[in-house]
C-alpha cells in the first residue's frame, strides 16, 4: 500500500529510515553493509524521470512492444542450425589437472568482481559474492570442476536477461536502431572466464600479427596506428593505397556455433574444456 505524506514529510521520513538502517547496521561490524547503505541512499534520493526511451517505436498492429522487441532479437539466429550434440565428436573427456579449479583461484576472481555490474537474471548480486568470496569460493569451485569433469554446463547460468539499448536517441525502428545486451548471471561469467583463459593460452599462436579486437592489451588506438603507419610507408615508398572497410552486421549472432566448434577441435583446444 502506498502512503501520501506531504513532502517535509517524506524527507524526514527519508532522513529517519536511511540512518536507522545504517546504525543498526553497523552493529553487524560487515564491510558489506557500506554498499548497501550507498544503495538505499542512492533509492531514496533518486528523482524519477518519466521518459521512456523505448516510447518513439514502431510496432507492428497486434503486439505488445516487448514480444515485437524479442520477435526481432530472436530472428537474427532463426537461420542457423541446431547445436550439433554428436558425442563421437569429443573422444578425450578426461579432466586434465591444468584444467582443475583450486578454490583460491575462484576466490580472487570473485575478489575482483565490480560491486556496480548487474547480478544478471539471478538475481545475485556482485558485492555479495565479493564479500563473501572466502566461503563461496569451495563450493564454487567444486561447481566448476563438476561441470567440466561431466561435460554439463547447468542450465540456470544459460539464462539471460536481454535489455534493449537504443543506438540513436528517439530511437524509431525496432529492426535498426536497438541493440540487445545480455545480463548473464555472475557465477557463469566467473566460470567463463576460466575457460576464456585456457581457450586463448591454446589459440593465441595462431592468432594473426594485426588481431586487435577481443584482445587484452590491444584496442583500436592500437589498430589504427597500424594502419597509418602502413600506409604512410607505402606513400613514402611510391606506392599508392587502396582501402576496403567490411562492416559484418550482427557478425556474433549469426556466428555458426557447430562451425565453430569445428574449428576448435581442428585447432587442437583441449576436449576436456569444450
Amino acid at each position: 500500500m502506498w502512503l501520501t505524506l506531504p513532502f517535509y514529510d517524506f524527507c524526514g521520513f527519508r532522513s529517519v529510515a536511511v540512518n536507522s538502517v545504517y546504525i543498526n547496521c553497523s552493529f553487524l561490524h560487515l564491510s558489506c553493509i557500506a554498499p548497501v547503505y550507498q544503495r538505499l541512499q542512492r533509492v531514496l534520493t533518486h528523482t524519477v524521470s518519466d521518459t521512456n526511451p523505448l516510447r518513439h517505436l514502431n510496432v507492428p498492429a497486434g503486439q505488445s512492444l516487448a514480444d515485437a522487441v524479442n520477435t526481432h532479437f530472436v530472428s537474427v539466429s532463426n537461420h542457423l542450425p541446431a547445436i550439433d550434440s554428436n558425442p563421437e565428436l569429443i573422444t578425450d573427456t578426461q579432466l586434465h589437472a591444468e584444467f582443475v579449479i583450486e578454490p583460491y583461484q575462484v576466490a580472487h576472481k570473485l575478489s575482483r568482481l565490480n560491486i556496480y555490474k548487474a547480478p544478471g537474471p539471478v538475481g545475485l548480486h556482485t558485492w555479495l559474492l565479493k564479500e563473501c568470496a572466502a566461503y563461496l569460493s569451495e563450493p564454487l569451485a567444486a561447481l566448476y570442476n563438476t561441470s567440466l569433469k561431466e561435460g554439463i554446463f547447468p542450465k540456470v547460468w544459460k539464462s539471460a536477461e536481454i535489455i534493449p539499448v537504443p543506438n540513436i536517441t528517439p530511437a524509431r525502428s525496432i529492426q535498426s536502431d536497438l541493440r540487445p545486451i545480455a545480463l548473464l548471471p555472475v557465477g557463469a561469467k566467473v566460470f567463463e572466464g576460466f575457460v576464456r583463459e585456457w581457450l586463448l593460452d591454446s589459440l593465441s599462436p595462431t592468432f594473426d600479427a594485426v588481431q586487435f579486437g577481443c584482445l587484452k592489451g590491444r584496442s583500436t588506438a592500437h589498430a589504427l596506428t597500424s594502419m597509418l603507419h602502413t600506409w604512410q610507408s607505402s606513400l613514402d615508398n611510391g606506392h599508392s593505397v587502396r582501402l576496403l572497410l567490411v562492416d559484418f552486421s550482427k557478425a556474433f549472432d549469426r556466428v555458426n556455433h557447430n562451425i565453430l566448434f569445428q574449428k576448435l577441435l581442428d585447432h587442437n583446444v583441449p576436449q576436456c574444456i569444450l
